[in-house]
Order: structure tokens, then sequence, then C-alpha cells
């Protein structure tokens, strides 16, 4: 009789350590779940955002976000900024629809904490398909390749098919703001004897690449895009004012590289 108490003692304690193992197990496992979560939901909320209220980025969104970042480009650099402070001057100064100075603030700790490579890591880690891939690889070169804006121009029509053709969801979205903020960027930027508007002709002194702008633009914006539930948290924000926010970041970002390359 002492050897079955002594046993189902033993049994007893097995099985409170068991039931220990085993809730320590499925908390750990349920932390890890939530960190992924989380890490999840920080790239893909601004798709909960607008695609439960029906909206996406279109092609016209897209060329939305290409012109709000020439407009807010254009008085960015009212003054020749060459310095971050100045340059911030100009845009804090800027009024954008429903955007306000926390939201600004926002986008300026993006860029400040995120150089061009980490924006394009953010990107490519959201590219899932070949596809996808494939076209950010061609618009890139596309930028860095050609001298001529209206043969770029030319070009990012034919990528704009692909998109249009191939892709869906979030990589569609994204590569569409990538192709039109580019574009606009380029245009905005590139001299006027390349086919642009000259938009950086009080830099010319500095010698600034302006493909290497034009790239840090459109991959900007689709950072900015990917990050559009931040700029929610801060309350919310039409349709619209999230169009123009992301023009107004991709256009920060501009100037951002436009300021490295004056160091």
């Amino acid at each position: 009789m002492k050897n079955l108490k002594i046993k189902l003692s033993t049994l007893a304690v097995l099985a409170i350590v068991a039931i220990g193992i085993t809730f320590t197990s499925c908390q750990k496992d349920s932390q890890i779940l939530q960190t992924k979560k989380s890490a999840k939901t920080e790239t893909d909320n601004y798709q909960a955002m607008s695609h439960s209220s029906g909206n996406v980025i279109s092609l016209s969104d897209a060329q939305a976000i290409g012109a709000y970042h020439n407009q807010y480009m254009a008085q960015g650099i009212i003054g020749t900024p060459t310095t971050q402070a100045d340059m911030q001057s100009n845009f804090d100064n800027m009024d954008v629809s429903e955007v306000t100075q926390s939201m600004k603030n926002e986008i300026y700790e993006y860029f400040d904490n995120n150089d061009i490579d980490d924006v394009e890591a953010d990107i490519l880690a959201e590219l899932q398909t070949t596809e996808s891939n494939n076209i950010f690889s061609s618009v890139k070169s596309i930028i860095f390749d050609d001298n001529n804006f209206d043969s770029k121009s030319n070009a990012f029509d034919t990528q704009l098919d692909l998109v249009e053709s191939q892709l869906f969801g979030s990589e569609k979205e994204m590569l569409l703001t990538f192709i039109e903020t580019s574009r606009s960027s380029l245009s905005f930027w590139m001299p006027v004897a390349d086919g642009g508007q000259g938009g950086g002709v009080d830099y010319t002194p500095y010698a600034v690449n302006w493909k290497a702008v034009g790239y840090s633009d459109g991959a900007g914006a689709v950072g900015v895009l990917l990050r559009t539930w931040a700029l929610a948290s801060f309350g919310p924000l039409s349709w619209g004012a999230i169009v123009g926010a992301i023009g107004w970041g991709a256009a920060w970002g501009s100037g951002t590289s436009l300021l490295y390359q004056l160091m």
C-alpha cells in the first residue's frame, strides 16, 4: 500500500510538471505567433484600412501620387535649400489636406531611420512573385539606364502593361506607385535638354545625379504606402488625403536624397 501511495505521488508530480511544461510551451508559441502577427501587420495594415472600404491604389491614384510629389517638391526647394533644417522648414509649412504635423513627423522619422537600401529591402520583402520582382528590377534599370525622358516614359508604359496583366493586390498597387512616382519625379528633375522640366536647375553647380533622386522618390513612395497605417493611427483620413500624404512623403524622400548628394 505504501508503495502504491509513492507511485501515485510520483505520477501526480510528473503530471503537474507535464502540465507546467505544456502551459509554458503554449505561452511561448503564443508569444512567437503574436510577434509574427505584429510584424506582418506593420506592412499589411494599409491593406485592411483601404480595402475594407473598397479603396485600392488604382492607376489614376498612382498618377495622382506622382503629381502630388511634383507639386510638393516644387514648394520644398523654394530658396534652393542645402540643409535639412531649411528644407524641412519648407515642408513643415506646406498645407497638406488632413495631414497633421504629427503625421509629417512620422514620415520624417521613417526616412531618418531608413536609407534607400533599407527601403528597397522592405519593398522586395513584400514582392512575393517572380513577375513582380522582374518588373521592379526592370523599372529600376529604366530609371538609371537612359538619359532621355521620353524613352524612359515609353519603357515605363511597357512595364505598366505587365503590371496590369500579371499582378494583383498589393504587388500591383506597389508597382503602379513605383512606376508613376518615378516617372513624375524624373520629369520634374531631369534637365530640359533631356526632355525633363529642369526642376533642379538651381542645383546645377552641385552636379546632382537626378536618376538617383528619381529612384529614391519612386521607392520612397512605396515605402510610405506600406506604412500608411502609421498615418492612420493619428486619426481618420479620407482616401484622397492618404493619396496626397503618400505624394508628400515621396517628395520628402526626394529631398533627403538630394541633400545626401550635397553633403
